[in-house]
């Protein structure tokens, strides 16, 4: 027979148990809870009403706003087929929509640069030239591959150098200028001749953008708010692992890696028709009312 305080401890083990067992239970039902609110009510309200226009037969422009002239439109196209001609193939697309359709430019602008495709898929160096009429927003989407090419400060610059040209409704010479800005630093970072990229549409007068710009990206956040951001990251890594498993953490991982690749982007039209080439954003890039 045990002794009596040798069965009192497995009691107040066992029942240790069962409340841990119970804490656990409540862990992953809060967690859960909290998890299907969000989805539900971003879900929705952030993409699911958003329909995106599909890439145009041409793919380097969709003028969906119709605020492009057709010179510009001839440019932008030209300009990359001198691209598809390089070994790197970089992609430089130009798209006017009438409305983000509730969404922030940034949101918007990533969403269309994954499902356009745009880029070389072994480089992923695309970038999106948007423009959004009605929300008066313009923004610099850049592919990871050339985000060392055209940091966040880069973006900025050139958008504020065409900003006038927009805010007084010149959209055609103020996205021909910023396209034109752009593709010059492309050209930069693979050793390209602007007069051979820019075929008939070289223009030696044409200003660069000034190199006054901070390498490091635009807006600089106050470093209590990065402390705040990586302490809430850990926090949330830290349920994920304890309560779960890991489970969103692995999910989020294999995303990542397997995810946003492949696919095409369009096809046929003007000159016989250009397709994204699986490229991602990289996240980088700027953005500027007008």
């Amino acid at each position: 027979m045990k002794p009596t305080f040798h069965l009192l401890g497995e009691d107040c083990r066992q029942l240790a148990n069962r409340r841990e067992e119970e804490t656990l239970k409540r862990g992953k039902l809060l967690l859960w809870s909290i998890l299907c609110i969000i989805f539900l009510v971003n879900g929705s309200v952030v993409f699911g009403d958003v329909v995106f226009p599909s890439p145009t037969r041409a793919f380097y422009v969709g003028d969906f706003a119709g605020i492009l002239s057709d010179e510009v439109e001839n440019f932008v196209i030209h300009t990359n087929r001198n691209y598809e001609k390089t070994e790197e193939k970089p992609q430089v697309v130009v798209v006017t929509v009438p409305s983000l359709q509730g969404l922030d430019v940034e949101s918007y602008a990533v969403r269309l640069f994954e499902q356009w495709k745009i880029g070389n898929q072994k480089y992923d160096n695309g970038v999106l030239l948007l423009l959004a009429l009605e929300d008066r927003k313009v923004r610099i989407e850049v592919g990871y591959g050339l985000e060392g090419a055209i940091p966040d400060g880069l973006a900025g610059e050139i958008l504020d150098t065409v900003k006038g040209d927009l805010s007084d409704g010149n959209y055609s010479e103020g996205l021909k200028y910023a396209f034109y800005l752009i593709s010059q630093a492309v050209n930069r970072e693979y050793n390209f001749e602007d007069r051979g990229i820019f075929g008939e549409g070289y223009d030696p007068n044409m200003e660069k953008p000034l190199q006054s710009y901070d390498d490091e990206g635009g807006v600089t956040l106050p470093p209590i708010f990065k402390i705040a951001g990586i302490l809430l990251i850990l926090l949330l890594l830290w349920m994920d692992y304890y309560f779960l498993g890991g489970f969103f953490t692995g999910l989020l991982l294999r995303g990542f890696f397997h995810g946003g690749r492949g696919g095409r982007g369009g096809g046929g039209g003007f000159g016989g028709g250009s397709s994204g080439g699986g490229g991602r954003s990289g996240g980088g890039g700027s953005s500027r009312g007008f």
